[in-house]
């Protein structure tokens, strides 16, 4: 697949197509080959191809967790709600203590509004995975839908601080620190970003606006430009 990777990131993606296809027709079932191939597919739009071929993987290995996981997350993206909840549950009854089918049953109780639910699935999966970050991700989310921002911002600078390169994390804690009209601590977050990130355009925006409302507009020119070196 490393090819195949190649391939995609120059946008060859007849070749890559069939470099992706090829690892996959050479690796015995349960390797992450048919994955990448998966997940190539729905990133060119494919999702029938992708749901095919993860059809296909399920009958020949139906106890391979993450082609179950893969079809419910596929069910979701494309909004089959009611199909990723079936999928899900499938794999909850085979994987009871699945990190990514508890993770994925959080997103569907965040879709269906159930943000009791979703909070009590990402605290019991915080508890167990203390070195993982997307629960601790979607958590921040559904506390700053909540208007709790008191519980999202410590939740993300965990994040940020165990993993300075966590754009996410970083991004959506200084967008919060912007919402609740603090731009000082906004602006210095997303000039750390830039340090390690060199012209990453979310962070120059986000800095941008924190700059021009502490009235530091010429500031702002002035990283922007010291990017552009």
């Amino acid at each position: 697949t490393t090819l195949a990777a190649l391939l995609t990131a120059e946008n060859n993606w007849a070749d890559a197509k069939a470099a992706y296809r090829r690892a996959a027709e050479l690796s015995p079932l349960g390797r992450g080959a048919h994955l990448k191939y998966v997940e190539f597919l729905v990133l060119r739009g494919e999702t029938r191809e992708a749901t095919a071929h993860l059809e296909s993987l399920a009958r020949q290995q139906p106890d391979y967790l993450p082609t179950g996981i893969a079809q419910a997350q596929l069910a979701l993206a494309e909004k089959r709600i009611a199909d990723a909840e079936t999928r899900l549950a499938a794999a909850l009854t085979r994987w009871p203590t699945s990190y990514e089918a508890r993770l994925l049953r959080a997103q569907l109780e965040v879709l269906r509004g159930d943000h009791a639910g979703a909070i009590a699935t990402l605290q019991a999966l915080a508890t167990s995975h203390p070195g993982l970050f997307p629960d601790k991700l979607l958590l921040a989310r559904v506390y700053s839908q909540l208007q709790d921002t008191a519980r999202a911002i410590p939740l993300l600078e965990g994040v940020f601080h165990a993993n300075p390169d966590q754009l996410d994390a970083a991004v959506a804690l200084a967008q919060l620190h912007l919402r609740e009209q603090r731009p000082a601590p906004a602006a210095e977050l997303m000039m750390r970003v830039l340090l390690r990130h060199p012209g990453f355009p979310l962070a120059q925006q986000i800095l941008g606006t924190a700059l021009r409302q502490q009235g530091r507009a010429d500031d702002a020119v002035a990283w922007i430009q010291t990017q552009l070196r």
